[in-house]
């Protein structure tokens, strides 16, 4: 599992392991928009939300 903000990580990766390269082009890209939480909503959603937070962090 790797983390997508961290997508080079991935492509060196399957480079290593495929001896080939590989390239991703940036496709249906959605435009920019604030997506910022308010603490109240982010602490409902890191509460209903907790497991996948932990996986999360740990990569």
């Amino acid at each position: 599992i790797f983390r997508y903000e961290n997508i080079d990580t991935f492509t060196h990766f399957l480079e290593d392991r495929l001896d080939c390269a590989i390239s991703l082009p940036r496709v249906n890209v959605p435009p920019a928009v604030d997506v910022s939480l308010d603490a109240q909503q982010e602490t409902v959603l890191r509460n209903i939300m907790a497991q996948d937070f932990s996986l999360y962090d740990s990569l």
